[in-house]
């Protein structure tokens, strides 16, 4: 079973939470935190659920107890070779408030990359965590990517991207930084939205850490079109350029996203979800180490 201590959050037991936690503040903003851990549904079943999966998009997504990083399930998350994966490969998580310029969003998650799945697209990246946005008309307005850049891509192992920007960050050393193969990792990602860079004279930036390591802080990114812009899903894959160059499949599990700042902090005193203790590292491959190291030594970088 899931362990219940999440106390490095200002939510209690958040391993209780199945599906939001909701609290009002003395302001407008809502505070809520999403947690999918994929431990309700039946295996083999489509992932998709209000309570403890995808909201949507995930029709090759499925329980599974093949592997898990804290519990006894996790989400298969599969694609069908020489197909785009549209509305099925990976899955969307609406979320409970739509976020507007001021606000903060974290976004956690455990993944296992067996080591025979094959990273390649016809645009030398793959989309990996994208954060919808919309126009105030409604209208679609595109996203905010965090990419995972091919094998044969020597400058970084991911790239940021505010699309309408035209601008890639790409970060990340290969030989350091690269996606560990059949075995857990946590990756996570902040943005704070703003349609004006810090380097500019505004708030908008990014972070993002693998294993609770700092891997980039990005002062020059766009995260907002217009002040008027709203952030409503996280879109997680969703969709292969090029389509996929084969059947191959991943796994997620234990999904945290939040608007509400958590307790933890990197070594460089940044807020972060980080990684969270468990009384049950989970089922995995039994040569695999799953635990979480300390988060190592980085260079230096301004942060706020």
């Amino acid at each position: 079973m899931k362990s219940n201590s999440y106390s490095k959050f200002s939510v209690p037991a958040l391993a209780l939470i199945t599906g939001l936690f909701l609290v009002s503040l003395a302001s407008p903003t809502l505070a809520w935190t999403v947690h999918k851990s994929f431990e309700s549904g039946s295996t083999g079943r489509t992932a998709i659920s209000e309570q403890d999966g995808f909201t949507g998009d995930a029709g090759g997504a499925t329980y599974t107890n093949e592997v898990s990083a804290l519990g006894d399930q996790s989400a298969k998350l599969s694609v069908k070779g020489g197909t785009t994966g549209f509305g099925y490969w990976g899955g969307t998580i609406k979320f409970p408030t739509e976020l507007e310029k001021g606000d903060n969003l974290w976004i956690s998650l455990r993944m296992f990359i067996p080591q025979d799945f094959e990273i390649r697209t016809d645009t030398g990246s793959l989309k990996f965590l994208r954060v919808r946005q919309k126009n105030a008309d409604g209208s679609h307005t595109g996203y905010i990517d965090n990419l995972i850049r091919m094998p044969n891509q020597s400058n970084g192992v991911f790239s940021l991207l505010k699309e309408g920007q035209h601008k890639l960050f790409h970060y990340g050393k290969r030989g350091t930084d690269d996606l560990p193969r059949n075995e857990w990792f946590r990756f996570e990602l902040y943005v704070r939205l703003d349609e004006t860079p810090v380097t500019q004279g505004g708030k908008a930036i990014a972070r993002a850490w693998l294993n609770d390591k700092l891997l980039t802080e990005e002062s020059e990114i766009q995260t907002l079109s217009n002040s008027r812009v709203t952030s409503t899903a996280l879109y997680l894959f969703t969709y292969w350029n090029g389509e996929a160059p084969k059947s191959q499949h991943l796994y997620v599990d234990d999904i945290i996203i939040t608007n509400e700042t958590p307790e933890n902090r990197d070594s460089f005193n940044n807020p972060m979800i980080g990684s969270w203790p468990s009384g049950n590292s989970g089922n995995s491959d039994p040569d695999t180490d799953t635990d979480i190291q300390a988060p190592p030594n980085s260079p230096l970088l301004q942060v706020d």
